[in-house]
């Protein structure tokens, strides 16, 4: 029925999760033809099946995948440098490093002919040509971003890299920019919380602990130290691990609550709630 259809991709997606690839086919050829989600589908399909070495099938579901851009429609079009930027990354994955490489150049070709491209998609771009070791080209379309986004983005970029000392070099100019932040906490809080993230995946969790006094809003630090806790506590750090929460936990326990009366109408939260439920969630971790 229309609900069944509807739910397709998620079926799909479902099927793949449990290797069970053919089922996922078939809930693939139900999507209708070019659009977005059949496009996606293709290539969550095409991921697993590189993951699974079963290189000649991910290229041919890439290639189907990158077919159904050409029936997007108008508020699809958006969708397209994601997407090629994903397929790339796919070939890449299954040893086509040529074809990535095209995508590349066709995907940052896309964002030049744009007056004012997207942030995120030149990030995502920036990200897959130093994935692909264009180290120069990545770092250059990083640089051409505004502050704001520049220190996101120089996070982001570090991941990719494959280049050990620059992805050092990227993370140490990303923290740079985001501690010169004055005034607005909240945004720095988040920005480094960002930072915290890849670090961790960088395999750079000494400097992520390190990063953590500086977060002052208490939900971005209790969010990030959960995270170093988690990858300390998985290298057998147990006192670290606990370090860590400690830090969160002190900046938790001196939230000031604010009076009843005082608490906007238009608040979801108020500091007494927001208090709790952090506190509530670090002692979950600590108990792990």
């Amino acid at each position: 029925d229309e609900a069944f259809f509807s739910q397709a991709s998620y079926f799909a997606e479902l099927a793949v999760r449990n290797g069970n690839f053919e089922m996922a086919s078939k809930f693939v050829l139900i999507l209708d033809p070019g659009s977005v989600k059949k496009s996606r589908a293709l290539l969550t399909l095409a991921r697993a099946r590189a993951g699974s070495n079963e290189r000649k099938a991910a290229v041919t579901l890439v290639e189907e995948a990158l077919a159904q851009t050409s029936g997007f429609d108008e508020t699809e079009k958006n969708e397209v440098t994601g997407i090629t930027v994903e397929a790339a990354h796919i070939l890449a994955a299954a040893g086509e490093l040529d074809g990535a490489k095209n995508l590349a150049a066709i995907a940052n070709a896309a964002l030049l002919s744009q007056t004012k491209p997207d942030s995120e998609a030149q990030t995502a771009v920036a990200s897959l040509f130093g994935a692909l070791g264009n180290l120069s080209q990545a770092v250059g379309m990083v640089n051409s971003l505004d502050a704001d986004r520049k220190m996101s983005a120089l996070a982001t970029l570090s991941i990719s890299c494959t280049d050990r000392e620059m992805s050092r070099v990227l993370l140490e100019k990303s923290r740079e920019l985001i501690l010169a932040i004055k005034r607005d906490f909240y945004l720095q809080s988040m920005k480094l919380g960002d930072l915290v993230s890849a670090y961790l995946k960088a395999g750079r969790t000494d400097e992520a602990f390190e990063l953590l006094p500086k977060i002052k809003d208490p939900y971005y630090l209790h969010i990030s130290a959960i995270a170093v806790a988690n990858a300390l506590r998985k290298s057998g750090l147990i006192d670290e691990a606990e370090a860590a929460l400690d830090i969160a936990t002190k900046v938790a326990q001196d939230i000031v609550s604010e009076k009843s009366e005082d608490i906007p109408v238009y608040a979801s939260f108020s500091r007494a709630r927001s208090k709790s439920q952090i506190l509530s969630t670090l002692v979950e971790n600590y108990i792990l």
